[in-house]
């Protein structure tokens, strides 16, 4: 996916503009606009509105000035504006059809369902951004328009917008939904041969030409203007770019921006001077027949006349939306329609009732929608089409017959919540720390005046003035100011009880109180809908939503586990606010600590739980199942059960397969992992996957690790390691059970034959017994010629060395998958826990790429790559690999990651994400043969590596980097890190000489050495002799 240049917003005044911005302030702060590089809102001038043609012009000349300063040597907009994804969406109407959201703007209201990478609560512009981004820029760059009131989500591959100079959208609609929007006219081969702004019903079914009946081709409102149109635009406004600046010499932008002209409207004059049907003394006659253009004014013909003739010969292309649907977020019906009734774009997003929300008490709902909300009332009668978003409400009872909005009702409220059928209610902080509620029917459009017929409470305006005795003046005090219920001074300003106590009447429209205006009404501060939206106060409706969320959140802890997979701890642990709150969490996730739990939940509980206790450390007196000092153990267990499940194991003792006289020997090469470590480690891959490059290497011409097998005729097993000079003799089932200290040499071959089905599996089985059946003792003799802690994989793969060469002492046939699987489980075993990586990298021959898909069974697909580092004269001269003489046990290592992991830790999962990248990326270096590719990806692991466990390097092995960095393009540490091998790739053959000299010089331990590999292409191999 391609980054964004600039995106910017419209707001309508600058208080709505700072609420966007602390918006996208805090996506930011979260992540979700990762690759946009410049994010700004541009609002209204107090002075004027301009439009969406008019913002959409000071939005390009926003852009021309910042890139004007950096490219100071430009001088041609086109030039300028070349390769540049700029995206605006116009988000600054008034919204007076929508009265809940007007103040805040629809563009952030919020929607039941989740976006972004950490499943925050989605608000229309996360998924109208989402779906931006799907759409490709042209090669040259474009400006993308869009409306920040309307979704559109289509399936299938994006449309093609380099085709046309100006391409639009659209999607197959009714002439009725048409008349409400643009309509592209098409003809047979797909051009446009004209573009109208709503026409009628009927006027759009006459000029049909491709379409079938009742068919239009609606304009969605995405439009891509190529830069060379964007230049054209900006010059005919009277913008002009010399020596390095951006200068205006009067023009539209001028007039727009002072004042002095009316707003431009992007779609009704600017797409339509594109219209091929049009010639300029046409255009204008329909400006003028849209009201654009008053008989008689020179000056607006002029502004006109200048914008047609500097575009009108753009080829205006017109592109489907594939199966597209549409949510228009324009009138109260629109809301109601878009979450309370099934339908396409909800499904393909996820929105869900009550989904953030906490209802409780009796409740009696029909299809009522509740989200972003707390209800705690003894009684809740929602009927249907009811709408409740952003609300905390508290009381005896709720009672919403049908067809209300309920939005910003806040928990100090001490009001009984009724409202009659169809009518909505906002509550809004205002400055001052005051409040205003806004009360209206659904049929009122706060556009039409009351001369006209305009409504207040789906009743003529006249009739409500009329029955509470209330002079008109009272109401519209200003001069030709259009007598609206968007102009009207109805709403009070205070506290929240003397703001509801000022609406509430409003809606009583039966019994004794349906006259009643309440006394000193009129007297109060009021103010109309077009004054709060200058006054609403965004960051409290901002944190009042976050503390609703908060409330539901910490309520709801053990879903959100379940429905949230990449759900920080961290961010749990913040929402708790108190010893009260951390207690109730920890009593929530006991449930889930108990062995019935799915292992990986209960492993996350455990973490989580453990995060919550050592910020309030009274919450571990609410744990029932485990005791505070289990948790980290019942976090690795629940993680090793969940790997232990996917194999099956021998369940009776076994004969041998192999005569008394005959050695099983079993030889296996080390691994060099190159990109992707850890993320093949439980249950990193489990849930997510994994993708590792390694290679399986010879260390000075011999196979590093060896394991041979054979018969004795004393009932005993005795273990040997040849490179530790240790024997030792199991003569009971006890002794051959003692396998989960880490520490202990014989721990591996212990739980190797205990999970081989050699070794009883509980102490009340005899070992002599199982002696017995297999045919003998058994000698079992291991050699590794690499140190422990080497980080070339050694106890993995010699834990699949021991595995295999025990099963062809039983002649079972063990496949390269069942191998793998059986080494992971004995990981677990020994608590050490470690990922596939090791035992596919020494089992599995060459250089490849393995990577798993999420789930249980982790079994990896293999692909190998054509080039041999070892065996390529140019990599051969550069590639070093370096002992520094010190080692690390990788345990402690990986339960930090791992606990980092089942915490969500943010930064660990985006390494995660970044490391399997990086796998991908270093295949494809390989398959080129691209040396110097393949070394900034080593050198690019190793900073990940360390950045997921600074432990990866310490003071020593840096003191040894430092000698040779210069001389390096790449180096790593394999493994875990901490010690053990570097991996080195020289800047040339003289620089790997260099370093050579320099570390045999002086090295900086007496083990200290370097070794010669070669990649091997045998892998494991068994024999019988």
């Amino acid at each position: 996916m391609e980054g964004i240049d600039y995106l910017v917003l419209t707001a309508a005044n600058s208080s709505q503009a700072s609420g966007y911005r602390r918006h996208l302030a805090d996506r930011k702060r979260d992540g979700q606009l990762a690759g946009v590089a410049q994010c700004w809102v541009i609002a209204d001038p107090n002075t004027n509105r301009l439009g969406s043609g008019g913002a959409t012009l000071v939005a390009l000349l926003r852009i021309v000035e910042d890139l004007a300063r950096r490219q100071t040597s430009t001088s041609d907009f086109v030039e300028l504006l070349s390769g540049q994804r700029m995206i605006v969406i116009h988000s600054g109407g008034e919204s007076r059809r929508l009265g809940v959201y007007a103040s805040e703007g629809k563009i952030f209201a919020p929607l039941p369902c989740q976006a972004g990478p950490e499943n925050r609560p989605a608000t229309l512009f996360d998924l109208i951004l989402g779906n931006l981004r799907r759409l490709q820029p042209p090669r040259e760059g474009h400006l993308l328009i869009a409306s920040g009131d309307a979704l559109l989500s289509w399936e299938g591959s994006p449309p093609n917008l380099g085709k046309g100079d100006v391409v639009g959208l659209f999607f197959p609609g009714t002439p009725s939904l048409g008349a409400r929007h643009g309509v592209f006219r098409l003809a047979l081969d797909g051009h446009v041969v004209d573009y109208q702004q709503k026409p009628d019903a009927g006027d759009s079914r006459r000029q049909r030409t491709a379409a079938a009946s009742e068919v239009a081709f609606i304009d969605s409102g995405i439009v891509s203007f190529r830069p060379s149109v964007c230049a054209q635009l900006l010059s005919m406004a009277g913008a002009r770019l010399r020596r390095g600046r951006v200068e205006q010499s009067g023009g539209l932008l001028h007039d727009l921006i002072s004042g002095r002209c009316p707003g431009v409207d992007l779609y009704r004059e600017i797409l339509v001077a594109m219209s091929p049907r049009h010639n300029r003394t046409s255009y204008l006659l329909e400006m003028e027949q849209a009201g654009v253009l008053a008989h008689g004014d020179r000056v607006q013909r002029r502004r006109l006349s200048g914008l047609f003739s500097a575009i009108h010969g753009n080829r205006l292309q017109a592109e489907s939306l594939p199966c597209c649907d549409f949510l228009h977020l324009d009138t109260i019906d629109d809301l109601l329609d878009s979450v309370t009734t099934l339908n396409r774009t909800g499904q393909r997003h996820g929105f869900r009732n009550l989904h953030r929300a906490l209802v409780r008490g009796q409740r009696v709902h029909n299809e009522a929608v509740v989200y972003n909300s707390v209800i705690d009332a003894e009684s809740v009668q929602l009927g249907q089409r009811v709408f409740i978003e952003s609300s905390h409400i508290r009381g005896k009872s709720v009672s919403l017959p049908g067809r209300n909005v309920v939005v910003g009702w806040p928990r100090e409220a001490g009001f009984r919540l009724a409202l009659p059928e169809n009518w909505s209610l906002v509550c809004l902080p205002v400055r001052g720390k005051k409040w205003a509620a806004m009360a209206f029917g659904g049929e009122d459009d706060f556009k039409t005046p009351r001369q006209d017929g305009g409504s207040f409470g789906n009743a003529p305006m006249d009739e409500f003035l009329g029955m509470h005795h209330i002079p008109p003046e009272r109401i519209w005090t200003r001069n030709h100011m259009p007598e609206t219920l968007h102009n009207a001074k109805l709403w009070t300003i205070g506290t929240i009880e003397e703001a509801l106590r000022g609406v509430l009447w409003m809606c009583r429209t039966e019994g004794k109180e349906a006259s009643h205006r309440p006394d000193g009404w009129l007297e109060s501060r009021r103010v109309c809908a077009a004054h709060l939206m200058r006054i609403v106060d965004h960051s409290r409706i901002i944190d009042g939503r976050a503390e609703i969320q908060r409330l539901v959140e910490i309520e709801q802890i053990g879903a959100r586990l379940a429905d949230e997979p990449r759900l920080a701890a961290s961010r749990i642990v913040d929402q708790i606010r108190g010893r009260k709150e951390a207690c109730n969490a920890v009593a929530q996730l006991n449930g889930l600590l108990s062995p019935s739990t799915a292992p990986l939940v209960r492993a996350r509980a455990a973490k989580l739980v453990e995060s919550i206790g050592k910020k309030f450390p009274a919450a571990f007196r609410g744990l029932m199942h485990v005791s505070e000092k289990q948790l980290s153990r019942v976090a690795f267990d629940a993680i090793a059960e969940a790997v232990q499940r996917q194999i099956a194991t021998a369940e009776s003792p076994r004969e041998a397969a192999i005569l008394p006289d005959q050695v099983c020997w079993a030889t296996c090469p080390a691994r060099l992992d190159l990109a992707g470590g850890w993320s093949d480690t439980p249950p990193i891959c489990t849930e997510l996957g994994g993708a590792v490059v390694n290679s399986a290497i010879m260390l000075n011409g011999q196979y590093p690790i060896q394991v041979i097998a054979k018969l004795s005729d004393e009932p005993k097993i005795a273990l040997s390691s040849i490179d530790l000079g240790h024997r030792i003799e199991i003569t009971d089932a006890q002794s051959a059970l003692e396998y989960r200290e880490p520490g202990d040499w014989a721990a591996l071959p212990k739980a190797a034959l205990v999970l081989s089905g050699i070794c009883p599996r509980t102490p009340k089985q005899s070992l002599k017994s199982c002696l017995k059946t297999l045919g003998g003792g058994l000698e079992l003799t291991l050699f590794s010629a690499l140190p422990k802690g080497s980080g070339l994989g050694t106890s993995s793969i010699l834990g699949a060395a021991v595995l295999a060469c025990l099963a062809r002492v039983v002649g079972e046939p063990v496949g390269r998958e069942a191998l793998i699987a059986r080494t992971s489980v004995l990981e677990q075993m020994l608590t050490t826990g470690g990922g596939w990586q090791d035992q596919v990298g020494g089992i599995t021959h060459g250089t490849k790429l393995a990577q798993t898909a999420p789930g249980p069974e982790q079994i990896p697909s293999i692909r190998w790559t054509g080039l041999d580092m070892s065996a390529d004269p140019e990599f051969a001269s550069r590639v070093l690999l370096y002992f520094t003489g010190q080692t690390r046990l990788a345990k402690n290592i990986l339960q930090n990651i791992v606990g980092r992991y089942l915490a969500r830790d943010s930064d660990a999962l985006r390494i995660i994400d970044q490391l399997k990248d990086e796998a991908a990326r270093m295949k494809e270096s390989l398959d080129r043969g691209d040396l110097s590719a393949f070394a900034a990806g080593v050198d690019r692991y190793w900073e990940l590596k360390k950045g997921l466990d600074p432990g990866a390097t310490n003071d020593s092995i840096e003191r040894i980097l430092a000698r040779v960095d210069k001389y390096l393009v790449g180096k790593v540490l394999p493994g875990a890190g901490g010690g053990g091998f570097i991996f080195m790739v020289a800047r040339d053959r003289e620089a790997a000489q260099k370093v050579r000299q320099l570390l045999n010089a002086s090295p900086p331990n007496p083990h200290a050495r370097f070794f010669d590999f070669e990649v091997d292409h045998q892998g494991l191999h068994v024999t019988v002799l």
